[in-house]
């Protein structure tokens, strides 16, 4: 799909959200949906706080990445998309955050540099690196740049989808206001 695209399928799915008794709310607000933060991808991706930073350091180093992700090769993927849930999922259930599919993210892509981000923001940045992505290149800090137009028409490609967040707006609760 385009970014384009992503973002009509957050806004649809928003629209679906707010008629529903269903939907999580916060106060008297209903969630909506969007694409997600980097930080917020990152996090879920590693396990949110379900895994620490040592658990992180060290299941990294025993996991098998062909038991939890798609990749370039005949041993994993075999160059096509694959039906999501086939691998085992993260420690909060989520399948595929690696591998499979790239996803797009809410930010514009920036450079990051060894001081911190550096240049012009370009087109959309993606996450997780997909079936076409070597699997020494799969990592929890893997992002690219996608152009969000190429011959004038909106950039689509197979390997490249969305997963949504849910968000809910608190800095209007009182119960955040006025705090450090």
């Amino acid at each position: 799909i385009s970014y384009q695209e992503a973002i009509d399928a957050a806004n649809k799915y928003s629209d679906f959200l707010q008629t529903i008794e269903q939907t999580p709310t916060f106060g008297n607000e209903k969630a909506y949906a969007t694409l997600p933060y980097e930080c917020y991808w990152s996090f879920a991706q590693r396990g949110g706080l379900l895994v620490s930073k040592t658990d992180l350091e060290m299941e990294s180093s025993r996991l098998n990445l062909k038991d939890y992700a798609w990749y370039s090769g005949a041993d994993s993927s075999n160059g096509k998309l694959q039906l999501i849930g086939l691998k085992q999922p993260n420690d909060l259930g989520l399948f595929d955050m690696l591998g499979n599919a790239q996803e797009y993210m809410a930010e514009p892509f920036q450079a990051v540099g060894v001081d911190g981000l550096a240049g012009q923001k370009g087109g959309s940045t993606v996450r997780g690196g997909s079936f076409r992505t070597q699997k020494n290149y799969l990592t929890n800090s893997l992002r690219s740049e996608r152009k969000n137009y190429t011959n004038g028409s909106p950039t689509k490609s197979n390997d490249t989808g969305t997963r949504l967040m849910l968000n809910v707006s608190v800095t209007h609760d009182p119960r955040f206001l006025n705090q450090a």
